[in-house]
């Protein structure tokens, strides 16, 4: 059996652990979950499936997963390891255009820049992210220099780069139910960590659960069965606890958790 390190792409130093030694990958804080359970749904979109806070006019969340080289829970932030984390931070960072719309993730703010981080908080659920470079950069000027590079097109055709205010602003505020907890909310934010797992091979886009459905979705662009995600997020060495599979089909099934769950498709072209 594969072992954590090699399923999900971390070094073993950065996998934490309990007190008996064992992976301990799902202890995220509530609020900490909440956050995250909102980032796979930014995570996993694409081009032709976009999400609400997709740029209007260019892919910007929607090439976020392309860039990660692994993702490192803790119980206080997520760690998303990258070689372009400045980059990465241009795409998620919250922008107001003319129309009202926001692209981004709302409420997201930049706490500090050190010579290879980027230290996000969002500020409506008190929940850190942390961009890591994989490399150091000679300064942190020069990050910030890197950083200012990367988003100096959030002010083109009159945009707003809202992650400059300190405060939340109102418009943002108004997305409150999409980082609200739900009964998805564990499920979610345990995809978010085992997501490495699946990106490449699966290339997963998450949809909502229809109105009064028990089941979110992800359906895989890629050419891998989802039978093979649902054994390895149930059954693996890095499996999500308390969770099942059942095929439906050859080419769909449903992973469940408790009372609700997620049903796992391959796309039909």
């Amino acid at each position: 059996m594969q072992s954590v390190s090699s399923l999900l792409a971390l070094r073993r130093a950065e996998i934490p652990r309990t007190s008996n030694g064992l992976p301990a990958l799902d202890e995220a804080a509530p609020h900490q979950q909440c956050f995250q359970a909102t980032l796979l749904t930014c995570l996993l979109s694409n081009d032709d499936h976009r999400h609400e806070w997709e740029h209007p006019t260019r892919p910007a969340m929607a090439s976020v997963s392309c860039y990660l080289n692994r993702i490192v829970p803790h119980r206080d932030r997520v760690e998303l390891v990258t070689n372009t984390a400045c980059r990465v931070a241009s795409r998620m960072l919250p922008l107001l255009h003319w129309d009202s719309q926001i692209s981004g993730i709302p409420g997201l703010r930049l706490l500090e820049i050190s010579r290879r981080r980027l230290r996000l908080c969002h500020v409506p659920t008190g929940a850190r992210l942390d961009l890591v470079d994989s490399s150091n950069s000679a300064s942190r000027r020069d990050m910030s220099e890197d950083l200012r590079y990367e988003t100096q097109w959030h002010t083109k055709d009159d945009g707003e780069p809202l992650w400059r205010q300190d405060t939340l602003s109102s418009l943002e505020g108004a997305h409150e139910q999409r980082w609200a907890t739900t009964p998805w909310t564990g499920l979610r934010s345990s995809v978010l960590v085992r997501m490495m797992a699946l990106v490449w091979d699966f290339q997963p886009v998450w949809s909502p659960a229809p109105p009064g459905g028990r089941y979110e979705r992800l359906t895989f662009m890629g050419p891998e069965s989802p039978h093979s995600a649902g054994e390895l997020l149930t059954s693996s060495a890095a499996r999500i606890p308390d969770t099942a599979y059942q095929a439906r089909g050859e080419h769909e099934g449903v992973l469940t958790q408790g009372d609700v769950g997620l049903v796992l498709t391959r796309a039909s072209w």
